[in-house]
């Protein structure tokens, strides 16, 4: 991963609701993203969405 490409993913998945927005966006509205696509965006949206799992178990 890339300097620019942890960057934007530390900022995109810091706090909760950004990672539901994050995931809502391009996980199940299939939006484009720029820095992510293929194997490394479904890798990425099964982390958000166990993350989101695991805040709600809360």
């Amino acid at each position: 991963m890339t300097e620019d490409e942890k960057a934007y993913i530390n900022e995109a998945l810091a706090s909760d609701e950004k990672v539901r927005l994050f995931h809502l966006k391009y996980c199940k509205e299939n939006d484009y993203n720029l820095y992510f696509y293929g194997s490394d965006l479904i890798t990425i949206c099964e982390i958000a969405s166990q993350a989101i799992q695991e805040a709600e178990g809360l």
